[in-house]
């Protein structure tokens, strides 16, 4: 099943969707919706057109792009859920490895929040960043509209291009080695491809509130397993 692109985000007064799936009966009632769905079709081929030419290689350009419009045009009704979440997520290790400990804050276009954490004994800093990904998207409905903001680059990067790598060739690197952390990049593959994910990288300490916080979180989940 193809994974779906949103055109939303978070602004100062909340989740702006970018959404509006009905079709002829909104384009009579509403003269900017062929603007606006021609948007969000823009936006998402472009994003699932990447994707393809990462999992694809060999098809060919305009191919990509019906493939993409093929995708689009596929989109179930189960997909078109109006419930969106702002997921901030960090891990922590002390040691590296050694005690770990992960968090993410939840929150709804409803205005509600909620937190989330755990910690391992034995652990590695990227395996908890991985972790609150994994447990943050779990943690919420399928279907749903999820901005998940991270500061790993390596998870950033890791879903953003070398995860389609990875898996066509086998889940081996470039140089012919086993992935790192596969367990949890698969649960992370797995949780995304049900629900509406865009990731988003935000550089720690930055004085976001919400990243801050979540920071504070993780280290001290980490300070518990290191003490069990």
């Amino acid at each position: 099943m193809p994974k779906y692109y949103g055109s939303g985000g978070w602004n100062r007064s909340g989740w702006n969707s970018g959404r509006n799936y009905n079709s002829s009966q909104n384009s009579s009632q509403n003269p900017s919706y062929s603007r606006q769905n021609d948007t969000q079709y823009t936006q998402y081929a472009r994003q699932r057109t990447a994707e393809i030419r990462q999992s694809q290689p060999s098809m060919r350009g305009p191919d990509q792009v019906r493939q993409a419009a093929n995708d689009w045009r596929q989109t179930p009704s189960e997909y078109r859920s109006q419930k969106q979440y702002q997921i901030y997520t960090d891990g922590s290790c002390i040691g590296n490895p050694g005690g770990g400990g992960w968090g993410a804050i939840i929150r709804s276009n409803d205005k509600s929040e909620r937190i989330i954490q755990g910690n391992e004994q034995q652990s590695t800093n990227n395996r908890m960043e991985l972790e609150a990904c994994v447990q943050g998207l779990r943690s919420v409905e399928p279907h749903s509209h999820v901005e998940l903001s991270t500061d790993s680059e390596y998870v950033q990067k890791g879903i953003s291009g070398w995860i389609n790598k990875w898996k066509s060739n086998g889940w081996k690197t470039y140089s012919g080695g086993d992935v790192l952390n596969r367990d949890l990049w698969e649960s992370l593959d797995e949780a995304r491809s049900s629900r509406d994910v865009t990731f988003k990288h935000v550089r720690g300490h930055n004085g976001d509130e919400y990243n801050e916080k979540v920071d504070r979180i993780a280290n001290e989940q980490a300070k518990l397993a290191r003490r069990k």
